[in-house]
Order: structure tokens, then C-alpha cells, then sequence
């Protein structure tokens, strides 16, 4: 049965209702954006297709672990290349029992959290589960390498014999110790007798970052050593992740490196929101034929909508980053009811327009002077870029090139460096990795980054008191 289009939201051309207006008025007391009313009435249920609450709620549970990234999508756009070498390189491990490492590069949404899901489930398919043991650690959650090394004796505790005993406070003269004795309780180090232990280091950087990088000697020297088969992949946004390392970490690592950018193509992109919304067959047991074609045409009219298009291009153009498109379809998704159970153009544009405005009336005018305002600016640039870290000396170098030919002053570096650090007291550059390594040295080449996105810079300087126009249109540009 097909959907008629009389039961779905009629299409803007044929301008039978009133469309909300991409730009919001804001009111002037209160700063709040001004959402005008529902646009449309809910669509109809259509004749025969008929939606229980039960029947949406399955929908919901296999549409949004796809949109939070619990689940990873059953296609990847312009990564099946990199996939293939992930999973060949995790196989080839597991099946012949040598150690390795490698590293996943590429700038936050990316994909590098999802092709690693993805090699995963297909390895657990092709292999059987209890052959590996995988290990998930975190430079975010866990702080310290200490820290750490507990996390991974808790997980991989259920697997170790049963007369042994792992606690890394007490019974070692080192921290090296410790790990080398857990390694060793997982097997005799023979290909046959030991299970691969499969280790992924999520912010790989943050473990670079720290005094004397224990724990990634102990993990790479434990790959090339043959005693026990570790594999190591690591996931980073840090180009200069394998510079981070000391010189006899690195020398164990084997530079094996996955590169990854961005979705390049708007029409790729466009392709993620609708291979993310597309209901899986295997609901049919609790879903007609009728209901998913329902679906499926439905979300097919949405996505063509003109208004719900430029919403998916702005965030293209803003990020190239689907997750903030997928933050943006969350909401729809939890508001479908039996008597609404199609998404609505309006209520994605409503949902696109809210996280927009969030926070942004809040930002503080942190630039109390027209030098940090440009350095501000000059720190867009790099965003645009895809650069999550740069330099004192990099922003400088953006803003002279600037200056010089935008006809504004021109301050000179050590005044520009007050400015830099008033910026870093107030925190609205911070230094990227915390307090470590990467704050040694000339402050000059400290390795920051901005608390704001780009969107919220060009917020900041509209709200900038008289500021110059050539400021202003240098702030709002973007970079082609």
C-alpha cells in the first residue's frame, strides 16, 4: 500500500499552509527566540496504516541508537576503503596471534568511533567471540595512566585463571611491573594458548601527553614482542599525535596510520540523513510492508522539503559533521506519536533553529579589546580549516595577513602576546591536552585550542561594540 498525498504534510510549493520563517525573531527584553505555532496539523493516519504506540516505539529503538551513535550505520559513505583496512588489520592479528598497533586520524566527527564499531561487528562475526578480548580505554575518562591500567585489569579480570590475582596499588616495584605481569596472566605468549587481546585507545593524544607516556611504552613494547599478542589502535583528532610520542615509544609503534576527512560531498552527506532514518527490515515482524513503505515515503518528502535541505546545508557548511545533524533529528524522532507518526518538516527546522540559539545568547563578550577580538577571528579561520589546535604564533601569522591588507592596525607580537594570554586567563583558549607536555616551552607555541565554535564567534563579534567594519566582515566570512 502506498502513502496517498493527501496523507502527507503538503509540500511548500504548493503553498497551502504557512511555512516558519527560517530566521526567528528575537525578542529585544529577553533575548528568546520568538517559535511561531505549529505550522502543520498532524498528518492523518492513512487509510489502513494504522499506528499503535507499541509499533513506534520499536521504530524509535532501532532509529535512535543510530542518531546517539550507540549503534553504528548499516552503510559508510566514502569509508568503505578505510573499513577494509581496519578490519583486515584487526583479522590478520587475530588469526595469526601477532601483536601490532595503528592509529585512526582524523578531525571529531569523522567517523573514527564508527568504523572502529563497525570492524568490530563484522570481526565478531567472522570470528568466534571467545578466539579475542577486547579493551576500551579512554584519555578522557581515564586521567592518569594508573587509572587506566585499573580499568584494564577490571576487564580483562573475568578472563584471567582463576587462581591469579591482579591489583596494580599493592605487591609491584613499578608501574611497568604491574602491566608486564598482567600481560603475562593472560597467557604463555604462544599463538595457540593465548587470546588476542585487542586494545583501543580512544583520545590516543591524551595518553601522549602525559610524563613519560608509561602506559603506551608498555602497550606498543607488549605489540612487538611477541610474548603476548596485544594489538593497539588507536583513535585520535591530533595530526602530530605520533610526534607527541617520546622517541622510544615511537620507535616500538608501527606508523601504521588511517587517515580520515570529513564527509567531502553535500550529497553524501544528504545521504546520512536519510540512510539514518530509514527503518530496518527486520522490523517487520512488528511492522507491516505497509507500515515501513509508509515510512520510507514520508521521510523521502521530508527530505526534499526546501526548508528542511538549507537546514541539512547549513550544518554541511558549518561542520561537514553528521552527528550535529544527528543531534538535530533526535528530537523529531522522540515527538512521534500514533496520531503524528511521519517526521515533520517543521519540526526538524524548529529542533535545527533551537540548538542553533541555545547558549548563544549567553556567550559572554569575552573579547574586552579589539587585538583579542581578532585573534578570536583569526582562530575561525582555522576551525574552517578543520584545525582543532593551533598556535599563538599561527594566529599571529592569520591576523597580520589580515591586517595588512584589510587596512586596520597592525599590533605588534609582543603586544599581541598580552592579548593571547588574557585570552588564556579567561579561558576562552585552552591549552589542548591540559597541563603537560604541550605547555612546556615557549608560550608562543603552546598548542590551544577555542572554547567556542565557529557559529558562536560570529555571534560574538555581531555583539561587539563598534566594531570596524572591516572587523566585522572579516569575522562573518567564511572560508571557501
Amino acid at each position: 500500500m502506498t502513502v496517498s498525498e493527501e496523507n502527507l504534510p503538503p509540500s511548500p510549493r504548493q503553498g497551502k499552509k504557512r511555512r516558519l520563517s527560517k530566521e526567528l525573531p528575537i525578542a529585544e527584553t529577553t533575548g528568546e527566540a520568538i517559535v511561531e505555532e505549529d505550522v502543520y496539523e498532524s498528518i492523518p493516519v492513512v487509510s489502513g496504516v494504522e499506528w499503535t504506540q507499541e509499533q513506534l516505539q520499536g521504530l524509535k529503538a532501532r532509529i535512535l541508537p543510530r542518531l546517539t551513535g550507540r549503534e553504528p550505520p548499516e552503510k559508510l559513505l566514502a569509508l568503505e576503503e578505510a573499513e577494509h583496512r581496519v578490519y583486515a588489520f584487526l583479522e590478520n592479528a587475530v588469526q595469526t596471534g601477532e601483536g601490532g598497533s595503528a592509529l585512526i586520524l582524523g578531525p571529531s566527527g569523522s567517523g573514527k568511533s564508527m568504523l572502529t564499531e563497525r570492524a568490530l561487528g563484522r570481526l565478531k562475526e567472522s570470528q568466534t567471540p571467545s578466539s579475542y578480548l577486547v579493551v576500551r580505554l579512554s584519555g578522557l575518562a581515564q586521567p592518569t595512566d594508573r587509572s587506566a591500567l585499573v580499568e584494564l585489569a577490571r576487564q580483562v579480570a573475568p578472563h584471567l585463571p582463576q587462581d591469579s590475582s591482579m591489583n596494580p596499588s599493592q605487591g609491584f616495584r613499578s608501574f611497568a611491573d604491574a602491566l608486564a605481569h598482567l600481560l603475562h596472566l593472560l597467557g604463555s605468549g604462544s599463538a595457540q594458548t593465548t587470546t588476542p587481546l585487542l586494545i583501543i585507545l580512544d583520545h590516543f593524544d591524551l595518553f601522549a601527553s602525559r610524563p613519560r607516556q608509561t602506559l603506551l611504552y608498555g602497550l606498543l613494547d607488549a605489540a612487538v614482542s611477541g610474548q603476548t599478542p596485544v594489538i593497539v589502535l588507536g583513535l585520535t583528532g591530533r595530526v602530530d599525535a605520533v610526534d607527541m610520542m617520546e622517541k622510544r615509544v615511537k620507535s616500538r609503534f608501527s606508523h601504521r596510520v588511517i587517515r580520515l576527512t570529513r564527509v567531502p560531498r553535500f550529497d553524501d552527506f544528504y545521504q546520512v540523513a536519510r540512510d539514518v532514518l530509514q527503518p530496518p527490515e527486520d522490523l517487520l515482524g512488528l511492522l507491516s510492508p505497509a507500515h515501513l513503505e509508509a515510512f520510507t515515503q514520508a521521510t523521502e518528502q521530508l527530505l526534499t522539503d526546501p526548508e528542511v535541505e538549507a537546514e541539512i546545508r547549513r550544518i554541511f557548511d558549518l561542520a561537514k559533521d553528521p552527528l550535529r545533524l544527528n543531534r538535530v533529528l533526535i528530537e523529531p524522532v522522540i515527538g512521534l506519536t500514533p496520531t503524528s507518526p511521519y517526521l515533520l518538516p517543521q519540526a526538524v527546522v524548529q529542533a535545527a533553529i533551537r540548538q542553533t540559539l541555545t547558549g548563544l545568547e549567553d556567550i559572554p563578550s569575552q573579547a574586552n579589546s579589539l587585538l583579542e577580538l581578532c585573534l578570536i577571528i583569526a582562530a575561525k579561520r582555522f576551525l574552517e580549516r578543520e584545525e582543532e589546535t593551533f598556535t599563538f604564533e599561527q594566529l599571529y601569522d592569520e591576523y597580520l595577513t589580515f591586517a595588512t591588507t584589510g587596512g586596520v592596525k597592525v599590533w605588534r607580537k609582543p603586544v599581541a602576546l598580552k592579548g593571547f594570554e588574557r585570552l588564556l586567563a579567561s579561558e576562552m583558549f585552552l591549552v589542548s591536552g591540559g597541563r603537560g607536555s604541550s605547555m612546556s616551552g615557549l608560550k608562543g607555541f603552546w598548542k590551544v585550542r577555542i572554547s567556542l565554535d565557529a557559529q558562536g564567534i560570529s555571534h560574538l563579534v555581531d555583539r561587539f561594540p563598534r566594531c570596524p567594519a572591516p572587523v566585522k566582515s572579516w569575522g562573518q566570512k567564511w572560508v571557501q
